[in-house]
């Protein structure tokens, strides 16, 4: 059982993220009973019959061993079930680790208690005066505004949920209300503690802890035997050592109310010379409390990420303020940077060491931010001179292109002579689209542009001087003039065949290096003079029979993306609203051409078709063409 400890302080946070008040307040309730009953090895009846007034804290004289000073809560159990006319006490202390504090879970569950039942807010000075007025609330109450708080609560709550909790672990579920109590005292066991201390602790008649309770291992002999010397105990808890402001203490349903409270009663208690020490025990006590809430709820959210979607931490004003966004980066930021208790053991023995270890660190850190900083500029250098050298080399291709339309103007060149010139003027204008496109991208894809352009001035310098003679014409909508308009010329060419007949050639009209919308899409097909479905029905295939694949997979898929975009606009009423509603759709999606084909697909507009004989490696090398 005390192997499964943390999965059963985990699975009652779990149940304490309920969808009301009154539900998460009743399981914050069990989860504190289960860890002050197991840190103070209680009977769960000492909680039950517990008053709030029974409560207080102190900080004890702090040893020389111990890194931070240690908080000591303390609760008076004057009635129970071995009593025997004596006070019995409740003592813990606040733990390593914010998700096993006793402390902290009481600082929640009362937090939220006083949230929804603000029991204290209207008290006057007079009221905390009068103990009758207060004395007798229970610690343990439910929310549901009919019950009465002076009144104890019955066991079977706690019992019953404990019960559900074991038998979703799949654990036993024998004596639930001295579950906590038989945890305790088997952890400390476990942890080598002499018997006597736990004995004391769990304030037993000695033949009833060595019947009932014991293991009956006695781990510190065995280890001692075979070797092994335990360490000097060093208390040491950081999260206590980050204390938040008094405007965020005061932000609290606990903080609304207590320091003006403390104040006035530590005042009453001057002028009359004495008295209201209980009050003030208590009201030291809750704002102990309500700075212990705040550094465990920020340490939790440190340590334990996924409880920050709990119902307290969605629904208390206090936990979603700026001000414990702050403190929580405080509290994270110790926790990073806390001193281990073998750090200490060594600063003891070697003074100055530890020193000289952050100062070494802190210079790492900064050189380190010296060369990030230095990577950065000289990676913006680069892109700089990369972007540059691009523009050049653009600036240098449209050049050439402008030289090479000058050249097919004249009338007087031989046929052979314009044909070749034509088709280097169209591989001018693929590189100038792969310059607009991808030129800025990297390095290599710069390079590779200037190695293309020497190659096409080359090109164009050996063919111009092996040209044979050959007729040739030029029709009217023939290259533009335009530096920029490369991209979408069309060139219709007519030839003059040795024979002398002469035939229209189709235009070689090429697809946009990039589509960034539908309706740039529709405007290539649907354009009148110039578009896909005007040139395939005067020309066929033939207009683009000299593409390559991709090209050719491209202008498919095209072709597919428009009649589903016109299928799906006439299926609607109003077609400019569909259209809008296909280019939402795809400025959310952010698809690519074969996305589109896809998404189409999906929606039944296309029709999916069989493979026809075609291997998967085929298929796949098919959606491997990317735009």
């Amino acid at each position: 059982m005390v192997g499964h400890y943390n999965d059963i302080e985990d699975m009652l946070w779990t149940d304490s993220n309920g969808r009301s008040w009154r539900q998460t307040v009743a399981n914050l309730r069990h989860r504190y009973c289960l860890l002050f009953l197991t840190s103070g090895i209680l009977r769960c009846e000492s909680l039950i019959q517990a008053d709030l007034s029974d409560h207080l804290s102190f900080y004890l004289p702090q040893r020389d061993q111990d890194i931070h000073p240690m908080l000591l809560l303390i609760m008076q159990i004057p009635e129970g079930k071995v009593n025997n006319g004596r006070t019995l006490f409740g003592r813990a202390t606040r733990h390593k680790l914010p998700q096993f504090c006793p402390v902290g879970a009481l600082a929640m569950y009362l937090q939220c208690r006083f949230h929804v039942t603000r029991e204290f807010n209207n008290f006057t000075i007079e009221d905390w005066c009068i103990n009758s007025r207060w004395f007798d609330i229970k610690l343990l109450v439910d929310v549901d505004g009919i019950s009465d708080r002076t009144q104890p609560m019955r066991s079977d709550g706690y019992s019953k949920h404990i019960k559900e909790t074991l038998l979703k672990l799949g654990l036993p579920t024998n004596n639930l209300c001295h579950l906590g109590r038989k945890l305790g005292t088997k952890t400390l066991e476990l942890l080598e503690e002499e018997s006597e201390s736990i004995r004391r602790m769990g304030q037993w008649n000695p033949s009833v802890f060595d019947n009932y309770y014991s293991t009956k291992l006695p781990i510190g002999s065995i280890r001692k035997l075979a070797g092994y010397i335990s360490k000097s105990n060093i208390y040491y808890n950081t999260r206590t050592t980050v204390n938040p402001n008094d405007e965020l203490l005061k932000s609290t349903p606990i903080g609304s109310f207590v320091y003006t409270a403390l104040d006035g009663v530590l005042e009453q208690a001057q002028n009359h010379r004495g008295g209201y020490d209980t009050a003030i025990h208590f009201l030291r006590c809750l704002a102990e409390l309500n700075k212990v809430f705040l550094q465990d709820a920020a340490a939790l959210l440190c340590v334990k990420e996924e409880r920050s979607n709990h119902f307290m931490f969605q629904n208390l004003a206090v936990l979603e303020s700026q001000a414990f966004y702050d403190f929580k980066g405080q509290m994270a930021s110790a926790i990073r940077h806390e001193v281990s208790p073998l750090d200490a053991t060594i600063e003891s023995v070697l003074p100055g060491v530890l020193e000289i270890q952050r100062t070494t660190h802190s210079m790492v850190e900064q050189l380190g931010g010296k060369v990030d900083r230095f990577h950065e500029a000289v990676h913006g250098a680069v892109h700089e001179a990369t972007q540059s050298i691009s523009e050049d080399v653009t600036r240098q291709l449209q050049g050439l292109c402008n030289h090479l339309k000058r050249c097919l103007d004249d009338k007087q060149m031989e046929g052979n002579r314009r044909r070749k010139l034509a088709r280097c003027f169209r591989s001018i204008g693929e590189l100038l689209d792969m310059a607009e496109f991808d030129g800025t991208e990297s390095d290599g894809d710069t390079r590779h542009l200037q190695e293309r352009t020497v190659a096409a001035n080359d090109l164009f310098e050996s063919e111009e001087k092996s040209l044979s003679a050959e007729p040739f014409e030029r029709e009217d909508q023939g290259l533009s003039t335009e530096p920029n308009a490369t991209s979408d010329t069309t060139v219709a060419i007519s030839r003059t065949r040795a024979s002398g007949s002469s035939t229209a050639t189709s235009p070689n009209k090429r697809l946009a290096p990039k589509y960034h919308s539908l309706k740039e899409i529709l405007d290539d097909w649907q354009d009148p003079n110039n578009g896909f479905l005007v040139l395939d029905k005067k020309y066929g295939r033939n207009w683009r029979k000299d593409w390559s694949d991709s090209q050719k997979t491209l202008f498919s898929r095209l072709s597919r993306i428009y009649s589903a975009v016109v299928k799906y606009i006439e299926s609607n009423p109003d077609h400019n609203e569909a259209l809008a509603e296909l280019e939402e759709v795809f400025k959310k999606k952010r698809l690519s051409i074969r996305g589109m084909v896809r998404y189409f697909q999906a929606e039944g507009y296309i029709h999916v078709q069989k493979s026809r004989g075609r291997t998967k490696q085929q298929l796949s090398a098919d959606d491997a063409i990317e735009v």
